[in-house]
């Protein structure tokens, strides 16, 4: 079996319809526009958000109980793949700007490679719920509604500052002290 099949064979349901969505998910007023890249994101870190839950209140739940560890009874694989998979797809289907080349380069390769190649136990998925999962649906949504004129860019923003400073900076201080 080659590699490739194996990642496929590796995921989920949710996360095969999620890939499927990629390429063929007709996002109706925002087809063939801006905001269609930030619609699929947004709706791709949705099912990494709903797949790496159980890791994240595991994660958060046993450091605020005084016993920080990746190790949660229950929760499923982090949903690497889906998200590796969502950033070749980004790189192969659009024209990237330096700051994509500079995303792609520093977290996508360097942290899903690490991610991919060992094992973090609980606190990978824990990592990808509050690093692109729940703040990054939010983000990528309001950026879509952004790009299409729905809401203004000062909203965008502050939308943008409550989800880093409530969910992404104190979750992934949690999945820090974790490992």
């Amino acid at each position: 079996m080659s590699t490739w099949w194996g990642i496929v064979a590796s995921i989920g349901a949710g996360e095969a319809f999620a890939l499927c969505a990629l390429t063929r998910w007709p996002v109706s007023a925002a087809h063939r526009t801006r905001a269609r890249w930030a619609y699929v994101h947004a709706f791709v870190n949705v099912v990494i958000a709903y797949t790496s839950r159980a890791a994240a209140a595991g994660v958060v739940s046993a450091l605020a109980a005084a016993r920080p560890t990746c190790r949660v009874a229950g929760a499923p694989p982090a949903p690497m793949p889906l998200m590796l998979c969502l950033h070749l797809w980004h790189v192969a289907a659009y024209r990237l700007t330096a700051d994509d080349v500079m995303h792609h380069a520093c977290f996508v390769l360097a942290l899903g490679g690490t991610g991919s190649a060992f094992d973090f136990a609980d606190c990978g998925a824990a990592a990808l719920f509050f690093a692109c999962g729940l703040p990054g649906a939010a983000g990528y949504l309001l950026g879509a509604l952004r790009a299409q004129r729905r809401i203004a860019p000062r909203t965008e923003r502050v939308g943008l500052a409550i989800a880093t400073a409530a969910i992404r900076a104190p979750g992934m201080l949690a999945v820090a002290v974790a490992l």
